[in-house]
């Protein structure tokens, strides 16, 4: 689930391939996208004209829309396995996406190219979280570590151990890691 940057609107994912968007007013529905496969994750850009959104096995996929008329922007296409976790930079141009294949991906939404392929996790990557100035991505996965990357170079910074599952970081993961 992600709220909407002005938090009037929750956008809801879900495995039946849809993605809801909900007016916190009023409770009701607003519109509806479909995708080709199940739905894992969702995420807002930073001024909210934008989701990403994490698919499942077939596609393996994320897909970006346009919020203001829901129309699919483009498919960024590349992983092996499920995508279960997306994240937009501060900047609105790049998505990062964790997957079930191990791998941590940068994404130039304008383009649809790929610009990273992160690699360091040996199980799957439950989430992604890019810091607030967008200069490094921190990756939990179920390897029982959180990866922190350069995310211009894909250089791993660190690697932070303890957790005894997955980690899951959200969007607010780098107030403690600086």
């Amino acid at each position: 689930m992600a709220f909407h940057p002005e938090d009037r609107v929750v956008a809801s994912c879900s495995e039946d391939k849809s993605i809801k968007l909900w007016n916190l007013d009023d409770g009701g529905l607003l519109s509806t996208m479909r995708c080709d496969s199940a739905v894992l994750s969702v995420a807002y850009s930073a001024d909210g004209t934008k989701l990403a959104a994490g698919l499942d096995y077939p596609s393996n996929s994320v897909v970006v829309f346009n919020t203001q008329n829901n129309e699919q922007i483009c498919s960024l296409t590349g992983h092996s396995n499920w995508v279960s976790s997306v994240s937009w930079s501060p900047d609105g141009t790049k998505v990062a996406s964790g997957s079930y294949d191990e791998t941590v991906r940068i994404w130039e939404v304008a383009t649809g190219k790929e610009l990273s392929q992160l690699r360091g996790h040996t199980d799957r990557v439950w989430s992604v979280c890019f810091s607030p100035d967008g200069t490094k991505l921190a990756s939990g996965s179920e390897d029982e570590t959180v990866l922190v990357w350069d995310a211009a170079s894909g250089e791993q910074l660190c690697s932070l151990r303890g957790h005894r599952y997955a980690p899951s970081l959200s969007k607010e993961c780098f107030l403690s890691l600086g």
